[in-house]
């Protein structure tokens, strides 16, 4: 009787390291795939964000473009920054967005690729890449609450509500205009 306890007490064993050494093979594969997909979706991820970020860029450009018509021309915009950075810049007339560490290659590098007002270029940063989407308003005076400043919106989970109005330009008298159309945006 004590010999079949042994026996048992094997079997039992051999049981149990079996069963712990397909745990551990099991947990392998799956560690394998994760460091091979994780990249992956971290790529997809970027993808979309900069995809969505041309989309929100072209349609404050549109807004631009209809508030132009006339001097007061006023309409609201609720820019969306899940990630990367907004600067309006009244020094320079631009509009750009910046992703310092991109896991996704959106164009060759350090080609600009002009799409409709937009000029985006992608740049190398180690072992990611730097993507800027530029709106260039030189023919404009784009202010930010009414000041030539440059104003830096960084990525929040809300909503910047953004105004967006035509001030007109600078006159001498009402037969001359002097200067360009100045656009603020407010925020």
């Amino acid at each position: 009787m004590i010999k079949r306890m042994r026996i048992k007490s094997k079997k039992g064993d051999a049981t149990w390291i079996s069963t712990v050494l397909y745990t551990l093979i099991g947990l392998s594969i799956m560690g394998l795939l994760l460091a091979f997909i994780r990249p992956k979706i971290a790529e997809m991820k970027d993808s979309f964000i900069i995809e969505q970020t041309i989309t929100s860029m072209n349609d404050f450009d549109k807004i631009v473009s209809e508030i132009r018509l006339a001097t007061g021309n006023r309409r609201t915009y609720d820019m969306h920054l899940s990630s990367g950075q907004l600067m309006i810049d009244g020094v320079k007339d631009t509009i750009q967005w910046y992703l310092p560490e991109s896991n996704y290659q959106f164009s060759e590098v350090g080609v600009p690729i002009q799409t409709g007002n937009l000029n985006i270029i992608t740049e190398k940063a180690g072992d990611k890449f730097s993507i800027k989407i530029e709106i260039n308003y030189s023919y404009l005076n784009i202010t930010y609450n009414n000041q030539d400043v440059e104003q830096i919106l960084q990525s929040a989970k809300v909503t910047y509500p953004l105004s967006i109005e035509n001030k007109g330009a600078p006159f001498v008298s009402l037969t001359e205009l002097r200067g360009k159309q100045q656009i603020d945006v407010s925020g």
